[in-house]
């Protein structure tokens, strides 16, 4: 089961993710999606592996997620 706050994290994760994307290759946002492991300009079909260019920065993602319960 998926909580509402841990899919708000894994969407924070993916336009981090997105953001790097467009910063590093250069791909308009628009274009950009993930389809598994991979990163894909959805205009030419281009594919990258997404560890592959996390890797390359040096870079990793990570996000928090809290459930209270009590609120």
């Amino acid at each position: 089961m998926i909580t509402g706050v841990a899919f708000q994290a894994a969407g924070k994760a993916r336009e981090e993710l997105f953001e790097l994307v467009e910063r590093t290759l250069g791909w308009p946002r628009a274009e950009i999606s993930l389809a598994g492991k991979n990163i894909v300009r959805k205009k030419t079909g281009e594919r990258k592996p997404w560890k592959e260019i996390l890797s390359r920065l040096g870079r990793s993602i990570s996000q928090q997620a809290v459930n209270r319960d009590d609120e």
